[in-house]
């Protein structure tokens, strides 16, 4: 007489199957859930502007050119808040930004002042003012 159906010791094996692939299963989630949730770390470089990605009125991406030479980053500028003004080409910014999933996310955009120059005409004119009879002459003593 043979039992019908499986035996029940091969019965508990396929549940322990279950059991443990459920475990593995739940295991790995918990692993990708606590390691995504790492703190983010803010980060700073300074540079050139390269170019500015415009959508209608919306500042989309910045492209930095980094002051060691070839090497560039590109920005993304949802959210990002801008000191002394929007930066153009060929200016130099001091950007914070995190890395969030494989972009770089802008927070902070500090546009750096422009030395102005400027030079002076060859001849320069110069006015001197005599006093008249019309006005006072300081005196020296009172």
């Amino acid at each position: 007489m043979f039992l019908q159906g499986r035996p029940p010791f091969f019965q508990q094996i396929a549940n322990m199957k279950k059991t443990v692939i459920f475990g593995i299963l739940m295991s790995a989630l918990c692993l990708l859930s606590v390691s995504s949730c790492r703190e983010k770390q803010l980060l700073n470089v300074r540079g050139e502007v390269k170019s500015v990605e415009i959508h209608k009125d919306t500042l989309i991406a910045l492209t930095l050119s980094l002051n060691n030479g070839g090497d560039s980053l590109v920005f993304n500028l949802d959210n990002a808040r801008f000191q002394n003004g929007v930066m153009l080409p060929k200016d130099s910014v001091i950007v914070d930004y995190i890395e969030h999933h494989d972009t770089l996310k802008a927070l902070v955009v500090t546009v750096l002042p422009k030395v102005n120059n400027f030079s002076l005409p060859d001849t320069l004119v110069t006015i001197s003012r005599k006093a008249t009879d019309n006005e006072p002459s300081q005196s020296k003593g009172k």
